[in-house]
């Protein structure tokens, strides 16, 4: 009885602890640059479902791929490492279900025609699915002219590679590529040219893939603005043979960025009024038509853009220097409003660039501790139950605790079993009188 007590008392405690600020929606945890000297910062630009991310090291005049490994799935703390060594510029970008990591480096490269070392798109294969030691490979660069460098922006669970070829601080004259491995998830594959499937284009982009092989990305139209662009596969993770573009305003340029399972996009297009976040919906899921909605600015922000979609339909970005997130019930709401207020004095949520499944979000801060100097670092949020979950879950506990349960039988003395075993079963009064009844 005094366990039940205690245990009741607990429960009731832990009914009371009921915060109604929105930090207690999430854990927040800051990633780190280690394993180095030099580093000044950090940024975390993929994430998945296990809560491995991915970004970038950064120094004074250079940066490494960086992976950061939860110490459990879904945990807001872990440890990081390089992932490559870049030697230059190098970031790893996309990251999928598996742990395979891309991105781009400053690497050895016999075959670039102007030297041996080139900014080259790199896949990098766990030796043991989500273990944090792999190895790398360079996917190279597509045959032709222009500049021979690349960069690998996005990766499905399939394993298939978007990204571009060229310049990575100028659209002009890049070439969006797409990689097919042999075998699902293989090292060994194919490059393919996006760009001819564009009119009238001088340059394009892939930004983004999604389970189904469909990739988004831009053209840099010869004879108008910049516009966002849809590849369509023949069949989910086959050849591209078609590029639909996507709605915008007349002579506004329009970027996309991401892509979900469903097909819905998100990325940004310069209005009027300004630069403004996008989502657009396909009529039917994975379709060619559908509808743009502009996702609004934060209170105070004159510009707003958009990184990434998760599959229910949540977009995250950056407005007025603010992270964000969006979501059809709520519009758009600060991250930086989750955080409590011992974390809002040392940090500011700046962009938020990938959600997973679970809710789990990644992306870049600021660390305010020298606020004339403050410096970048990369972060993960994971969700915590809602406080009305946490009320369910303890009533339901409480619940079991008073259900009354069934009543014990009651035990019979041994001899007096085996004394009713010798007599045979029972007989009802009944049947006795009926026995001992003389026959007429």
């Amino acid at each position: 009885m005094s366990r039940t007590i205690s245990l009741l008392a607990a429960l009731l405690a832990s009914l009371c602890l009921v915060p109604t600020a929105r930090g207690a929606a999430y854990e927040f945890g800051p990633v780190w640059a280690t394993g180095g000297s030099g580093y000044s910062g950090s940024a975390c630009l993929g994430l998945n479902d296990l809560g491995q991310a991915v970004g970038s090291m950064n120094g004074g005049n250079f940066s490494d791929p960086l992976l950061w490994m939860p110490q459990y799935p879904r945990a807001s703390t872990g440890t990081s490492q390089m992932l490559v060594d870049g030697w230059g510029w190098s970031a790893a970008r996309g990251i999928n279900s598996l742990g395979q990591v891309v991105g781009n480096m400053y690497a050895y490269y016999p075959a670039y025609p102007y030297g041996n070392y080139t900014h080259t798109a790199f896949l990098w294969t766990p030796g043991d699915w989500h273990s944090n030691s792999g190895s790398a490979v360079n996917l190279g660069y597509l045959p032709g002219g222009g500049t021979q460098t690349s960069c690998a922006t996005g990766i499905n669970d399939v394993g298939s590679v978007v990204g571009f070829c060229g310049r990575l601080t100028d659209t002009a004259g890049n070439r969006a590529f797409l990689w097919i491995p042999d075998s699902a998830n293989g090292s060994v594959g194919q490059m393919f040219d996006l760009g001819v499937f564009l009119a009238q284009s001088d340059g394009c982009r892939a930004t983004g893939v999604n389970a189904n092989g469909q990739v988004v990305g831009w053209t840099h139209q010869t004879d108008g603005p910049v516009a966002a662009v849809l590849w369509q596969p023949t069949n989910p993770n086959d050849h591209i043979d078609r590029a639909v573009g996507l709605a915008g305003g007349a002579g506004a340029d329009t970027r996309a960025l991401a892509i979900n399972s469903a097909g819905q996009v998100v990325g940004y297009q310069d209005t009027p009024d300004g630069r403004r976040a996008f989502l657009w919906t396909p009529a039917v899921p994975n379709g060619d038509t559908g509808e743009v909605l502009g996702l609004g600015i934060l209170p105070g922000a004159t510009v707003s853009e958009a990184y990434a979609v998760g599959d229910a339909g949540e977009v995250l970005g950056t407005s007025g220097g603010r992270a964000f997130l969006w979501s059809s019930a709520q519009g758009m709401i600060d991250l930086n409003d989750y955080l409590s207020p011992a974390l809002r004095a040392d940090y500011r949520l700046t962009s938020a660039y990938a959600i997973n499944s679970h809710g789990e979000i990644a992306g870049t801060a600021l660390y305010l501790y020298d606020t004339a100097s403050p410096q970048s670092v990369g972060f993960v949020l994971t969700p915590v139950p809602e406080p009305a979950s946490l009320s369910l879950l303890a009533l339901g506990a409480l619940g079991c605790v008073l259900r009354p349960g069934r009543p014990r039988p009651r035990r019979r003395p041994l001899g007096a079993t085996r004394r009713a075993a010798r007599r045979g079963p029972p007989v009802c009064c009944a049947s006795r009188k009926r026995a001992g009844a003389r026959r007429p």
